[in-house]
């Protein structure tokens, strides 16, 4: 899997950190973030400290290049509702 990913778990989950139990091997660009306080439903756990790590991952890939012939993104500006078909190169 190349294209970004973000793995996030919960640091009291039953799920542990997949850069260490080996879940990140098929991912070639990952990254990964654990969140305080939280179980295996951090995004209920700890709403807002998953949507501001949500928010660094999302506006990384804002700033990246990438390239693939196929590769095709749809963007919607959370602020104004504009979408945007932009291939990736």
């Amino acid at each position: 899997i190349t294209c970004p990913t973000w793995l996030v778990y919960g640091a009291t989950s039953w799920a542990s950190n997949p850069a260490e139990d080996g879940r990140i091997e098929p991912f070639h660009n990952a990254s990964v973030s654990v969140i305080s306080d939280a179980g295996h439903w951090l995004h209920h756990d700890q709403f807002d400290d998953f949507m501001g790590q949500r928010e660094v991952f999302l506006g990384s890939l804002r700033s990246r290049t990438y390239s693939s012939k196929d590769a095709q993104v749809r963007i919607q500006d959370e602020r104004t509702g504009s979408i945007s078909d932009d291939r990736w190169n």
